[in-house]
């Protein structure tokens, strides 16, 4: 969803933890904002991710402004659905792999050489730029980090919501761990659970 603000009124405003309405604003110093919010919940959710600050080097443009700096006629920046982003200490393509990772079938990411192209349009679009652009088919690299699971009731926690796939060194981690807390009154049937996983029926 997409919301118009005014640079003057609404400049401090924050749209989200770190970010607001100023950094999105065109760089010819016009009023109006036009600002999609999804594209704010993902570049806020690379922020978290990296824990550095972003710099936006370019948001919204007017149809002027766009023109003038020969963007493309139909460029998501026009629609305030893009924004070209720097991640302190973080290569572009790191911050491109990450964004593939959030947006693996929608959204357009582009690897530029200092910086990384983030937009959030319903179909599905992949790009280089060393001076040209040149379609590619993503940017693959980020794996989610596997969750550490160190006491019995983290592994029954994962066992019961099906989120990861448990190894059976934890699962016997688990075992001896319940062994020493035979007075949680639902070891039983916490212990039944790991019982059939370690002998293969869970």
């Amino acid at each position: 969803m997409s919301n118009t603000y005014s640079l003057k009124k609404d400049g401090s405003k924050k749209l989200s933890a770190n970010f607001k309405v100023s950094e999105f604003a065109c760089k010819d110093g016009s009023d109006s904002i036009i600002i999609d919010l999804e594209l704010v919940k993902v570049i806020q959710k690379i922020r978290d991710h990296f824990g550095k600050a972003i710099t936006i080097n370019s948001a919204y443009r007017n149809a002027t402004y766009n023109k003038k700096i020969g963007g493309a006629s139909k460029s998501q920046h026009i629609y305030g659905k893009a924004a070209d982003i720097v991640v302190s200490g973080v290569s572009p393509e790191k911050v491109a792999q990450y964004a593939e990772y959030l947006m693996p079938n929608k959204g357009g990411i582009g690897l530029y050489p200092s910086f990384t192209h983030i937009d959030v349009r319903a179909n599905r679009a992949r790009w280089k730029n060393n001076g040209k652009e040149i379609a590619v088919s993503g940017f693959a690299g980020y794996k989610e980090p596997t969750k550490k699971l160190e006491t019995g009731n983290d592994i029954i926690w994962e066992l019961m919501n099906g989120k990861h796939k448990i190894k059976i060194d934890d699962v016997n981690k688990a075992v001896k761990a319940l062994d020493k807390a035979k007075d949680n009154p639902d070891f039983m049937s916490l212990y039944w659970i790991l019982y059939k996983v370690v002998n293969g029926n869970g």
